[in-house]
């Protein structure tokens, strides 16, 4: 009956986590998160085809081991590479691509260690909890990847009190000498969403 009572309630949570994923890649990308939850920002249709002409750039040997993130025309490259020259390149190559308004080059340089993955992998899982389940966070809103110990997040936020209690919980994960790289934008006034409005009859 225990057990039962356990399938039951996993059942019923599965919802609630679609569209998670944490993902260590084989040769070095980031433990990553794209969190879906209700009051999601709307998304841009011009970012998915931003992001799939970046993909399309990218040397296929390199595609798991780098991460793209669109938002609004904001790109942040993450993951490993070779040398500095295969980071300068693809962050030049990524500047190119139309409907890219800036590039946030965080390509970081191998190794990447096994070591190094498994503690990125559990701190991005303990974040994905913590921003989840927090009051006032819309973790859909924004991507999340921890790499090398250094967290960083790119998206799009209602307000300046998002942000605050975002990177407030963020930095109880960061490592010592490592750091959380705010990549965050505040939604124009007229995208945000609207509190709704009680009309009432008086009888």
């Amino acid at each position: 009956m225990k057990s039962l009572r356990i399938i039951l309630l996993l059942v019923i949570l599965s919802p609630l986590f679609t569209g998670c994923a944490a993902v260590a890649l084989g040769g070095g990308a980031a433990a990553y998160a794209m969190l879906t939850q209700e009051n999601a920002v709307k998304a841009d249709p011009a970012d998915a085809t931003t992001k799939a002409a970046l993909q399309q750039l990218l040397d296929p040997a390199l595609k798991q081991d780098i991460r793209i993130s669109v938002f609004r025309g904001e790109v942040l490259l993450i993951g490993t590479v070779e040398n500095q020259d295969a980071v300068d390149q693809i962050g030049q190559q990524a500047a190119t691509v139309e409907g890219v308004t800036q590039v946030d080059n965080e390509l970081k340089l191998l190794p990447y260690t096994a070591q190094e993955k498994a503690t990125d992998r559990a701190a991005w899982t303990a974040i994905r909890s913590a921003v989840m389940f927090k009051k006032g966070l819309f973790s859909s809103n924004y991507d999340i990847y921890v790499i090398k110990g250094d967290i960083f997040v790119i998206g799009l936020l209602h307000n300046e009190d998002e942000r605050k209690s975002l990177l407030e919980t963020l930095l109880k994960f960061a490592g010592a000498g490592k750091e959380v790289v705010d990549l965050l934008s505040v939604l124009p006034q007229e995208e945000r969403p609207q509190a709704a409005q009680v009309r009432s009859r008086i009888n």
